[in-house]
């Protein structure tokens, strides 16, 4: 089974396909099939996935994203930058 690796778009977790078609998973899933082609994929969701959904819980949705390889201590920093209280986020 091909594996997806899990980003934050827009308050959202995504899972992307290979033919380029993403869809939103939930916390618990474990996988996810696209809608588009059909291919099955082993979801490989962010170690410090709480950690991610914590600070950006206090952006607006449309700055509530993180990119896969995006070090955690960076969306602190810019919450700090921001005016974002760093333990509140």
């Amino acid at each position: 089974m091909n594996i997806s690796r899990v980003y934050a778009n827009r308050g959202r977790w995504v899972a992307e396909c290979e033919c380029r078609s993403a869809s939103q998973v939930q916390p618990e899933q474990k996988a996810w099939r696209c809608e588009e082609c059909g291919a099955g994929y082993r979801l490989l969701w962010p170690i410090q996935r709480v950690r991610i959904e914590t600070l950006l819980r206090p952006r607006r949705i449309v700055n509530q994203n993180w990119n896969i390889g995006e070090p955690v201590d960076h969306l602190l920093a810019e919450n700090i930058e921001h005016g974002l209280a760093p333990e509140a986020a």
